[in-house]
């Protein structure tokens, strides 16, 4: 038997709940949520409930109801800025590109709407302003809301998603496009990129990217990136609300790789999440935030290097990020270089290792730019934290000196800077400790070469050895005869330890050899 919920006057629940064996219809018209709906039973929606979506809060569907939700419901979405593009896809099955005709220009003469095709030659971007054109489900979509500030609610029409999606995705290392892919939640609720049993991820980056728009320009902006517990930025995270877009990238392989992203109920959240993105829960990692902005503007470009004993020497899809490159021509793009891979967020082995991370800058335009500290309290107290300026020859304590300015021409500045970490303080004059032992032994770094001065002991053996904090070897010679000799050994930049024996006498001095 079918139960009727109607009356004259519409009804805005906090909560509604179908219970199981309950066949209900939405007869009359005008009713909202404010925060779940949950169907345990069957619920034909007739059109006539909206999910409410506010500053703080957006309602949602509970994905652990166990019955089915038929019939178009509408869902809001509450966009703190309305400013410019906005990454959207549907929560329903058969959307359009007509349902945001209302907060839209399709007619504009600069697309107001994009779907983004990796398999090209161009950027992706794909003019798809038609209003008959599908807004496939678990695909994204950029949308021009135009020049305002102000705060904006849309709102989509339809029967929503449910249960398991997939698409199949391909990376063809396109010279622009590089196998990134613009998709969306599928579900009129948030979910969760970690949550493991909600999503199989074959071939495909652990990385996420989001989009905000330069408030100074409607048609660029900035990306920031989640992986693995760390946010580039302090704000993107795990937690993904409904409509939200976000890219993703098809990991590097032989070319074609071919990519299958699912996701499930299981990846749905029963709490709420607001439209726009917070701060998740801290974690436990020891990281250094570093970001860069040109001096005077307010758009910054932040990286993150952290510590986690699951990194690798080489990069890992699963806890690197790779950099997915800003559009806004007022922000520079700040990566660190591990092999030939340019990342947003980069993970090390251990913190007790001392070591040099290379880091590069793309500026759009020559001037001066400014490097802050956003957090680097994570770290412990024994461990130095350096950023290393080889045009100036400076070592910028980064526990010390929360900001740094630099003059940089436009382009690639990417054999310039590095980040040092080390368990002991650099000295800055020479990279070298003072003498242990007064026995005559000297070290000096010169661009990037060893040289060694010995005491004469009058032919008798002497050894020097090189090792690095772990105590790997990496040099070891014995000489007779006193004087100045360039150690003929290539480094890799980092810091090492070299020590002098003679007569089962010692004395070891620590050096620092930049990239």
């Amino acid at each position: 038997m079918v139960q009727k919920l109607k009356g004259t006057v519409p009804v805005s629940f906090h909560q509604l709940h179908i219970a199981p064996g309950s066949n209900t219809l939405l007869e009359s018209g005008g009713h909202s949520i404010k925060s779940t709906l949950k169907s345990d039973g069957l619920l034909n929606a007739n059109n006539n409930i909206t999910l409410l979506s506010t500053i703080s809060r957006t309602a949602a569907v509970d994905g652990t109801g166990l019955g089915e939700i038929s019939g178009n419901l509408t869902m809001q979405a509450y966009l703190a800025n309305g400013y410019g593009y906005k990454y959207l896809g549907a929560p329903f099955q058969s959307a359009t590109v007509n349902e945001l005709a209302a907060y839209v220009n399709l007619s504009a003469a600069f697309p107001s709407v994009y779907r983004f095709e990796e398999n090209v030659l161009s950027n992706g971007w794909v003019n798809y302003m038609a209003a008959g054109n599908l807004l496939e489900p678990m695909r994204g979509y950029a949308f021009q809301f135009g020049n305002s500030n102000l705060p904006k609610t849309i709102a989509m029409t339809g029967v929503v998603n449910n249960g398991l999606r997939s698409l199949g995705l391909n990376n063809n290392n396109k010279i622009y496009t590089k196998g990134y892919h613009l998709i969306s939640n599928p579900y009129p609720s948030p979910i969760d990129w970690d949550e493991a049993l909600g999503w199989t991820k074959i071939n495909i980056d652990n990385a996420i990217y989001y989009f905000d728009t330069d408030e100074q320009s409607i048609y660029t902006g900035v990306y920031n990136t989640y992986i693995n517990g760390i946010s580039s930025n302090g704000l993107a995270n795990n937690f993904i609300p409904a409509m939200q877009g976000f890219f993703i990238h098809v990991s590097d392989g032989g070319y074609p790789v071919a990519g299958t992203l699912s996701v499930n109920n299981n990846a749905r959240l029963t709490h709420i999440t607001q439209a726009h993105r917070e701060l998740n829960a801290l974690n436990d990692y020891q990281y250094l935030r570093l970001s860069v902005q040109l001096e005077g503007a307010k758009i910054a470009d932040p990286l993150v290097i952290y510590f986690s004993p699951n990194a690798r020497d080489t990069f890992h899809q699963q806890f690197d990020a790779l950099k997915l490159m800003n559009t806004s021509d007022r922000a520079p793009n700040l990566y660190s270089m591990k092999q030939a891979k340019l990342l947003s967020i980069q993970s090390l082995r251990s913190i007790q290792l001392s070591t040099q991370v290379p880091i590069g800058i793309m500026a759009k335009s020559s001037g001066a730019y400014v490097f802050k500290n956003t957090n680097i309290t994570s770290l412990p107290a024994g461990i130095y934290c350096y950023l290393y300026d080889s045009l100036s020859k400076n070592y910028v304590d980064l526990k010390k000196n929360t900001a740094y300015k630099v003059q940089m021409n436009a382009g690639e500045n990417n054999r310039r800077f590095s980040i040092v970490f080390s368990k002991t303080p650099i000295n800055q004059a020479v990279g070298v400790e003072p003498n242990n032992g007064g026995n005559g032994f000297q070290v000096s770094v010169i661009r990037q070469k060893v040289y060694i001065t010995l005491p004469d002991y009058n032919g008798q053996l002497q050894s020097v050895q090189v090792t690095n904090l772990l105590g790997q070897k990496h040099y070891y010679q014995s000489f007779t005869q006193g004087g100045k000799y360039l150690l003929d050994s290539p480094f890799p930049s980092g810091v090492y330890i070299i020590t002098h024996w003679h007569n089962q006498t010692y004395s070891s001095k620590k050096i620092f050899i930049p990239q």
